[in-house]
């Protein structure tokens, strides 16, 4: 970034998390602006803006666009059912099983 642009931090801005099962939780979010906007932009998601517990805040990178304040800590939730739903089809696949030194098995594996 040149010298002449700086990082700035919007302000923190409240909203509503509903979690799968319908009930819902009060979090943070806010942008984070590196020099000048670009088509990706960066968030910073929170449950206390002013501790910021390491377990409860996130930084996410997206190229959304809108206002996100209000979708992205509801889309960002459901990373952990993709992240799952993935370890599941690759132990299903027999995917994690495999252990190769030499990039021809590998490559055979393939």
């Amino acid at each position: 970034m040149p010298s002449s642009q700086r990082v700035r931090a919007n302000k923190w801005c409240k909203f509503t998390r509903t979690f799968s099962n319908q009930k819902s939780e009060t979090r943070y979010i806010r942008e984070i602006v590196y020099g000048k906007r670009r088509a990706i932009t960066y968030w910073e998601i929170t449950t206390d803006p002013k501790t910021m517990p390491e377990n409860g805040t996130s930084f996410v990178m997206t190229n959304l666009k809108g206002n996100l304040k209000k979708i992205l800590g509801d889309l960002y939730g459901l990373r952990t059912w993709v992240e799952y739903a993935f370890r599941q089809c690759k132990q299903e696949l027999g995917w994690t099983d495999y252990r190769f030194n030499k990039f021809k098995d590998i490559e055979k594996w393939w």
